[in-house]
């Protein structure tokens, strides 16, 4: 469908000419070289009725301010192809962001994840990345939820990882959740 993409805490849109009412998206591809930015919400997750097949990148922003600390989408099934990046790393406002996609079918995640905590001053925490299926999952890419370094205090911890396969799991993911380090001195 053509016409201007927008998002809101009721779901994905895609609005038409003036006077015709916005259509839900029903399903999504994010081709190689192209990048979605999704915002963050509260605890909630973009709810698509068919299947997501990400190829390119898939990026969280705080659109607005005071906006959540998760980029979630939860669809038929879902392919994160070993092309595709997801990017929610922490910002100064909100220094851990969680990841969390679900699939009412199967998952092939074989592309990047990272949800590492925002480093500075005062370091986030990596983000919990959650992963499930209600038939079958299978990580085969890099999972990142580092905590933040840093500058003047101490690292912060990394996050948690959970994939669940209601069917079965296998997972060849490189998984990383580790703590940050510092590059204060005397610390």
């Amino acid at each position: 469908s053509t016409g201007t993409p927008y998002a809101t805490a009721e779901g994905l849109f895609v609005a038409q000419e003036l006077g015709v009412e916005a259509r839900r998206v029903t399903g999504v591809s994010v081709a190689v070289g192209a990048t979605v930015v999704l915002p963050f919400l509260f605890n909630e997750t973009f709810v698509i009725p068919r299947s997501c097949r990400i190829d390119g990148t898939i990026r969280g922003e705080q659109m607005i301010d005071n906006s959540g600390h998760m980029l979630g989408l939860s669809c038929g099934d879902i392919v994160l192809s070993s092309t595709s990046s997801v990017i929610a790393r922490g910002t100064s406002n909100f220094p851990t962001i969680d990841v969390n996609f679900a699939a009412r079918g199967d998952v092939l995640a074989l592309g990047n994840i990272d949800a590492s905590g925002w480093s500075g001053v005062d370091p986030g925490p990596g983000g919990n990345v959650t992963i499930s299926a209600e038939a079958r999952l299978y990580a085969g890419g890099a999972i990142r939820s580092l905590g933040g370094e840093g500058t003047e205090n101490v690292g912060a911890v990394g996050g948690r990882v959970q994939l669940t396969g209601a069917l079965g799991l296998s997972s060849e993911a490189s998984i990383e959740a580790h703590g940050g380090s510092t590059s204060a001195s005397g610390l």
